[in-house]
């Protein structure tokens, strides 16, 4: 795994007040993705990108002991969807907070090895971002 130097911040309590101070990188080459966390209030909004940045699908959680999602809006032709709703659903469960993600991923050609390891990429940066978050 690949991290640039600004990925410690996960390692400390992340919020409104004391925000991570740049994205997290997992992964290299074709397979790293780029998670950032944004704020607007307390409530989260998550950037995902590997590749061709670009949103794909956006999905929103309340974080509030819902039982799926409140919206998940995927483009067509797009098939980010699913990975949007569980990168939301980890933020939202870990800190009870509103998430809104917004994932856009695309390398040309991927090969289906490469899309798994993508998606296990975004899978640990979620579940690492989550480890830092201040739970309201």
């Amino acid at each position: 795994m690949d991290h640039d130097s600004k990925s410690e911040d996960t390692h400390r309590a992340v919020g409104p007040n004391n925000p991570p101070s740049g994205p997290l990188n997992v992964g290299s080459g074709r397979t790293r993705v780029n998670l950032e966390l944004k704020y607007q209030g307390l409530d989260i909004l998550l950037l995902v990108t590997g590749g061709k940045a670009h949103i794909g699908a956006v999905a929103v959680w309340n974080g509030q002991g819902q039982e799926g999602p409140v919206v998940v809006a995927e483009l067509p032709g797009h098939r980010e969807g699913p990975l949007a709703d569980e990168c939301a659903e980890i933020l939202g469960r870990a800190s009870g907070r509103v998430v809104v993600a917004v994932v856009g991923i695309h390398q040309d050609n991927a090969t289906e090895q490469e899309i798994a390891a993508i998606v296990a990429n975004v899978r640990q940066g979620a579940a690492e971002l989550a480890k830092g978050l201040e739970r309201i």
